[in-house]
């Protein structure tokens, strides 16, 4: 079984700082400025460790950096990479960009919030997709 993964690096960040959101380059820079520390990355990286407990056969596949390599380095597996290169920070382009570049597992995971969310399906249309969530609303 080959599961991927895509984090929203910034999911959730607005919430901790009682923003409503994550949204943006100015909602993330003020929650940072009150002390908020984004929590999207732990939440993969618990998902991965119960994956794999369950299923120690499957492969991870994910992209570079802060966008999914750093989650399964966590839990304590050694992903398989795909060419994607998200920017610093990363947007919403990069994660459609990387969902697509991933477009070949089985099953797909990914760490974030709402517009995460849309993002997902928008570019992997009938691919199966869990979500972890990680963002401040979540309504979807």
């Amino acid at each position: 079984m080959r599961v991927g993964l895509v984090v929203n690096p910034v999911a959730g960040l607005g919430g901790a700082a009682g923003l409503k959101g994550s949204d943006g380059a100015d909602v993330q820079r003020e929650a940072l400025a009150r002390g908020a520390i984004a929590r999207a990355g732990e939440r993969a990286t618990a998902a991965v460790r119960a994956l794999l407990a369950a299923r120690p056969d499957a492969t991870v596949v994910t992209v570079p950096g802060a966008m999914g390599e750093h989650a399964v380095r966590a839990a304590g597996a050694v992903p398989e990479l795909v060419a994607c290169t998200p920017g610093e920070p990363s947007s919403s382009a990069d994660t459609r960009a990387c969902v697509r570049a991933l477009a070949a597992v089985d099953l797909l995971l990914f760490a974030g919030g709402d517009g995460t969310a849309r993002d997902v399906l928008d570019a992997a249309p009938g691919m199966p997709v869990l979500g972890i969530p990680a963002g401040v609303k979540v309504y979807s």
